[in-house]
This record gives C-alpha cells, structure tokens and sequence, in this order.
C-alpha cells in the first residue's frame, strides 16, 4: 500500500471534518439577528422595524469608532439616544403600532467611516 504526503493526508482529514461540521453557522443561544455595516465618513444609516404594538425589540451594537446613535418611534419621538458611542444596548416595547428606526450618525467624522455590528430580536407578547 502506498503512503500519502502528508500534505495529502492532511487535506483528507480536514475535508473529513469539514463533511462532518457541515456548512451552516452554529446558531447564537439568544437568536439575535445580527447585521454588519459600514458607514460612510459625514454620512448616516437607518434600520427601520414595523412593530404592532406590545411586541419589543432587544437590540446591541458595537461600532470600531465613536458615533451618534438613535432610536426614533413611529410619533418621530427619540426613545434613545447616545453621543460618542461605540457600544450600546437596550429594549424597547411598542406602545402603537409603527415604524422603529433605528438611526447610526457619523456626521461628526466627515472622512472615516465606520463598521458595525447590530444584534436584534424582535419579541411578540407570548414569546416572554
């Protein structure tokens, strides 16, 4: 019997584990949704949720650079908002039904832009 280079082998053996992995990413314990953006240097980005009232959203970020964040409820009330962020948390609960957006500002930084991360969940009543 032939021996395999054990470049060859070892390319068996990881072909072997990956077949047996699977493709699919393990799944996160909470069942965040989460996204990764960029944005632009002066610019904004919105994420935008239609809520029928009693549901929440449990939402974090994580920016590599300072921003201004912001959520806006469907009366254009600001629910939350945090100046020179680079992390941030929080839940909210509709009180109506509508639009909850969700408003990631680097306007105060006209030439860098910025990467983000955003986690979200979306909560009907019966799920608590």
């Amino acid at each position: 019997m032939k021996r395999l280079f054990p470049a060859a082998m070892l390319i068996v053996v990881l072909s072997l584990l990956l077949a047996a992995c699977g493709s699919d990413p393990i799944p996160t314990p909470d069942l965040f949704e989460t996204t990764t953006f960029t944005v632009d240097g002066g610019g904004v980005f919105t994420l935008a949720f239609d809520l029928p009232a009693a549901n929440s959203i449990d939402y974090r970020y994580s920016s590599d650079f300072e921003l201004t964040f912001r959520v806006i409820g469907p009366q254009d009330d600001v629910l939350h908002s945090a100046r020179r962020s680079l992390t941030g948390e929080g839940s909210i609960t509709a009180d109506e039904l509508g639009r909850y957006t969700f408003i990631f500002d680097n306007s105060q930084c006209r030439f860098t832009p910025r990467v983000v991360t955003f986690n979200s969940k979306v909560i009907a009543p019966g799920d608590i």
